[in-house]
């Protein structure tokens, strides 16, 4: 069972996250708010796969400096930004971020302009998550 840490989004949306994560792939989710608290464990710990917001909650410091932290100490680490905001997520991807998509694709309501959208991101997280 891979393991996913899920970096700053509100306690609301990272229990929904952690719920559709759980029910759609066979993962185990762990939830964490601050940047620091995401390096922390990523120097004590292992996961397979992280997930982190452009602006994490619990520090207010963006998604970006976790970014940073994977590509120059855990390269081999998937990471993947969270944010609807287009330029957000080019820059992400230009920092070495897997790949970056907004998370209502996930876990909120969703326009049928969106579904192929969605669809695509669901086909890139079954390759990475099974």
């Amino acid at each position: 069972m891979k393991k996913v840490l899920i970096v700053g989004p509100c306690y609301a949306d990272a229990a929904a996250l952690k719920k559709f994560l759980e029910s759609n792939f066979s993962v185990n989710t762990v939830e964490l708010t601050k940047i620091k608290e995401a390096t922390d464990f990523l120097k004590q710990r292992s996961c397979d796969f992280i997930l982190v917001t452009r602006i994490c909650i619990g520090d207010k410091k963006p998604g970006a400096e976790l970014i940073d932290y994977v590509i120059k100490n855990c390269p081999d680490k998937p990471i993947i930004m969270l944010t609807r905001f287009p330029e957000a997520q080019e820059k992400a991807i230009k920092a070495g971020a897997k790949t970056a998509f907004d998370m209502d694709l996930l876990i909120g309501f969703i326009r049928p302009s969106m579904e192929e959208k969605r669809k695509r991101v669901l086909e890139y997280l079954n390759e990475q998550l099974s």
